[in-house]
């Protein structure tokens, strides 16, 4: 299994690099659009991660979310700014279906809010895809994966993790 995972690690960073990713500073006060990427609950009730959304529209963003799950079937509607992803959305390697490459490659954001706090493959590709001129996320191995990365000294609360995000990006001015 162990060869797998490294086959799959080997062909993320081959994409990773087709895929080059030029940051562009966003200030949370100049950003109009920020999407989100976070890990799911099993059920897809995302109680904390809907929160979340909730404060980045009452500050008047725009907000795009889009979670996983590690199953095979998902509930939840598929909606324009809202929709959770799971196993039958990837191929085998962990790559997103091409209907889901083109659309979160489609659409442009100010902002990316990477709240994978587990270091999900699924979500690692979407990040990779997505249109975004400013990456924010928790601190990985990979250092072009996001443009500002928070260490979360262990700490795998999605909102955690928010929080830390916003503080410092509203310190930020441009």
């Amino acid at each position: 299994m162990k060869i797998i995972e490294n086959i799959k690690e080997l062909i993320f960073k081959q994409v990773q690099k087709r895929h080059p990713h030029t940051p562009r500073y966003q200030s949370y006060r100049s950003a109009q659009r920020i999407l989100i990427l976070f890990e799911s609950d099993l059920l897809e009730r995302n109680v904390q991660v809907k929160a979340l959304i909730r404060q980045l529209k009452d500050d008047g963003k725009d907000v795009t979310a889009w979670g996983y799950v590690a199953k095979k079937k998902v509930e939840s509607a598929v909606l324009r700014d809202y929709r959770v992803l799971g196993m039958e959305d990837f191929t085998y390697w962990g790559l997103p279906k091409d209907y889901e490459r083109a659309d979160i490659a489609r659409e442009r954001f100010d902002i990316l809010l990477d709240l994978n706090t587990t270091n999900l493959l699924p979500l690692r590709y979407l990040s990779v895809y997505a249109q975004a001129d400013f990456k924010a996320g928790a601190e990985t191995d990979e250092p072009y994966l996001c443009d500002f990365m928070i260490n979360t000294q262990g700490d795998n609360n999605p909102a955690f993790l928010f929080d830390q995000i916003l503080h410092y990006i509203k310190q930020v001015e441009t």
